[in-house]
């Protein structure tokens, strides 16, 4: 009977063991940092879905190959496939299987060793820039919305007034803020972006003759994407000098606005990067 009872104790411990939820990860910190509103000081294991709220100092987190860096004031979701930054800002190391979430965004490295930064401030300006390496921008549907070129930056503004599914991602056309030199073939005008990405560009207010071999900014909105080539109706155009350097600090960040609203182009980041109409999977 003891060795019986010794046998259900050791099965009823290892069954424990076997069903206790295993950590992902590991976070550090050299000020206060929260775990699922707890404060820890230090460091601390994750399990998959805590939330990590920075105060002060910078906070790391390590899960397997990939490093992600809360920066202060910032707060997100971990999982070991995916981060879900809810607010401030995060870098992201080593990506190439870790997403980034944002709003209806989600961002993939196309590298092992990409250095990503990626903001969501309170009024819901997502900034996604590359430190190093590229990346690309997915909707929540799967859908390709924009591929960043390393130093390069973009910034996305989810549009209050949009019609949207369950899953938050707009249904309306997309405004779009595009640079590049316009060309003119067979009658019909093409923007060919610094990747060489051509979109169409019509326009029913504007005469785009006059631009025709300049390099040119478009603020509109996407109206259909066949055979590789978008095609974007032009509200305004305007002769836009080229940019010098890139990174953060020179040129302008390409604003792209996910509904009915038509997309700014604001100062502050280096314009990279491309944005897409055809649709992907996201890895």
């Amino acid at each position: 009977m003891r060795i019986l009872w010794c046998a259900f104790l050791i099965a009823g411990c290892m069954l424990s063991v076997s069903s206790a939820p295993s950590s992902i990860g590991i976070v550090r910190s050299y000020g206060e940092f929260r775990v699922d509103g707890a404060a820890v000081r230090g460091n601390s294991t994750l399990m998959a879905g805590d939330v990590v709220e920075t105060m002060a100092m910078n906070t790391t987190i390590n899960l397997g190959g990939t490093e992600v860096t809360l920066l202060p004031e910032s707060r997100a979701a971990l999982y070991t496939d995916h981060t879900t930054l809810q607010r401030g800002s995060t870098l992201l190391r080593g990506a190439s299987s870790h997403a980034l979430e944002a709003g209806n965004l989600r961002v993939v490295a196309t590298s092992a060793h990409s250095l990503l930064e990626v903001g969501y401030s309170d009024r819901k300006l997502i900034t996604i820039s590359s430190h190093a390496g590229a990346a690309n921008v997915f909707t929540s549907s799967g859908e390709l919305l924009a591929s960043l070129n390393p130093g390069g930056a973009l910034a996305f503004e989810p549009a209050s007034d949009a019609r949207s599914t369950g899953s938050g991602q707009a249904t309306a056309n997309t405004g779009v803020t595009l640079k590049g030199k316009l060309t003119k073939k067979n009658g019909a005008y093409f923007l060919v972006s610094d990747d060489g990405k051509t979109y169409e560009i019509t326009s029913t207010t504007v005469n785009l003759d006059q631009y025709v071999g300049k390099v040119i900014s478009v603020a509109g909105s996407v109206v259909s994407s066949a055979a590789g080539v978008t095609t974007v109706s032009a509200a305004s155009v305007t002769a836009a000098a080229v940019a010098t350097g890139a990174g953060l600090s020179t040129g302008a960040i390409t604003g792209i606005v996910i509904g009915v609203a038509a997309a700014a182009t604001l100062g502050g980041l280096g314009a990279a990067g491309a944005f897409s109409g055809k649709s992907a999977s996201t890895p």
